[in-house]
């Protein structure tokens, strides 16, 4: 069973390195920023390691 990661604050700083580990790493990564356009491309960037995730905007 995989570990899941929930990264709040992911669309900079801290939270962005942190889900960019957990995604390389293998976890199960949930994403939650209020930058869409940023949580875009950190999405990409994890799926782009060959795992998947769930992105949440939060207004």
């Amino acid at each position: 069973m995989k570990k899941t990661v929930w990264v709040t604050g992911a669309s900079s700083g801290l939270g962005w390195n942190i889900a960019l580990e957990a995604g390389r790493k293998g976890y199960r990564v949930i994403l939650l920023a209020r930058n869409e356009k940023k949580l875009h491309t950190l999405k990409e960037l994890i799926e782009g390691e060959g795992e998947k995730l769930l992105l949440l905007h939060w207004i």
